[in-house]
């Protein structure tokens, strides 16, 4: 058993984890250039500290205050039981009905920027239809996004994996073949560069 304190991270292995958060972020779409957010821009948020989000905007309480809005999700995954359920996200890959709306009634009032945390490949095809920019991360804070969004870091990621189109293509597809997904929204590979 440990007994002893980890020693700290030292300032120069924090600046390496948070460089390499920012260049690991894909950029999977960005209509018109809706990215990176000129100036200081009104900006309402979920899913960020409002805090960090004050370094980069000012921050909006509504959609209806703002000049563009940043939602930050997460993939979808259910509840399990048991040790390994506890550890490793399961279930279903698709976004709720509830969430697709809200993200729908957002991107109607003001230009969005939707920011997915990928722990695990998701169904985003009723997501980007709703919203003209997607940027997602395997693990960034909300400084390092906000860094990219803003165009203060370049992110040079681009996908490890398919992201499947429908929760049928997943279904139909080879638990055991590497990019068997018929017609994936975003293949292996995809990035974006701003």
């Amino acid at each position: 058993m440990w007994t002893r304190r980890p020693p700290p991270i030292s300032a120069s292995l924090r600046a390496a984890g948070r460089a390499a958060q920012q260049r690991s972020q894909v950029v999977l779409k960005n209509t018109d250039g809706l990215l990176p957010l000129p100036g200081r821009p009104r900006v309402y948020a979920e899913g960020i500290d409002p805090t960090v989000l004050a370094r980069y905007a000012e921050v909006a309480a509504t959609p209806a205050e703002a000049d563009f809005a940043v939602l930050r999700l997460a993939s979808p995954w259910q509840e399990r039981d048991g040790v390994l359920g506890a550890y490793f996200h399961g279930g279903s890959l698709e976004f709720t009905a509830q969430q697709v709306d809200h993200v729908r009634e957002v991107s109607a009032t003001v230009p969005t920027a939707l920011l997915v945390h990928l722990e695990r490949p998701a169904v985003l095809a009723p997501l980007d239809a709703e919203v003209p920019a997607i940027v997602v991360d395997f693990g960034s804070d909300d400084d390092a996004l906000l860094s990219t969004v803003f165009g203060r870091t370049v992110p040079r990621g681009t996908l490890p994996f398919d992201l499947p189109s429908s929760a049928a293509a997943v279904a139909e597809s080879r638990e055991d073949v590497p990019f068997d997904t018929a017609d994936p929204l975003y293949r292996f590979g995809h990035g974006l560069r701003l």
